[in-house]
């Protein structure tokens, strides 16, 4: 998986993106995650591979901060 939806995946909701700092309106954009955008309704659907989300920006920042965010970013907290 790929951390959240927004990412490719269909792990963690939304907001994690947005705690850590991303603007999640413009992770496709920007070039941090590549999405099915599910409003273009293209015929036929366009291709994609999740799995090449896994090294872009968005991803990799949200695995860093879950598996080391302790010693990367010791005053992002949530409650």
């Amino acid at each position: 998986d790929v951390w959240s939806r927004y990412t490719g995946g269909s792990g963690a909701p939304r907001w994690t993106l947005a705690m850590a700092g991303f603007d999640v309106t413009r992770l496709e954009e920007s070039g941090s995650a590549y999405l099915y955008d599910w409003d273009r309704h293209e015929d036929p659907p366009g291709s994609m591979l999740w799995v090449t989300n896994h090294g872009r920006l968005a991803t990799a920042t949200m695995f860093t901060l879950f598996f080391a965010g302790e010693d990367f970013a010791p005053r992002l907290v949530t409650e």
